[in-house]
């Protein structure tokens, strides 16, 4: 993070109470061209190094009731002639963990090959917290 150029390479950034204050200012009037795909390439390329994989989501989700006209499959819905009668709106907030005093999870310490299976494979979910949404 520390390599990372948020101040264009060769040029200061001023002191606010200094003289040199407009500097950053002076260099993108010369530089009007920059696109803000450019300048914002620098922070870009910071998030995904300081942020971390989240264990925690909330799913916003419409869920809908069908009643289902005989003369369609069980497996399709045919908004022709399957009609919803129920729709609820909603979130819920849902947790990604690992249970710790699972057994079937392998010892991958002792496993220099990496051989043993994703730890994916071990999470478990819980929902936590669950909203419906007025209408």
């Amino acid at each position: 993070i520390c390599e990372m150029y948020l101040v264009p390479e060769g040029e200061t950034l001023g002191t606010k109470s200094g003289k040199d204050y407009p500097k950053m200012r002076q260099f993108w009037e010369k530089h009007r061209l920059t696109g803000d795909n450019s300048k914002e390439r620098p922070y870009a390329n910071m998030q995904p190094r300081l942020t971390t994989k989240s264990n925690v989501f909330k799913v916003h989700m419409i869920v809908q009731t069908f009643r289902k006209a005989k003369s369609t499959a069980p497996d399709i819905v045919d908004p022709a002639k399957d009609k919803a009668i129920g729709t609820w709106r909603g979130s819920a907030l849902i947790e990604r963990f690992i249970d710790p005093s699972d057994n079937k999870i392998p010892d991958y310490f002792n496993d220099p090959n990496m051989t043993k299976p994703s730890l994916e494979e071990f999470y478990n979910y819980r929902v936590l917290h669950v909203k419906q949404f007025a209408l």
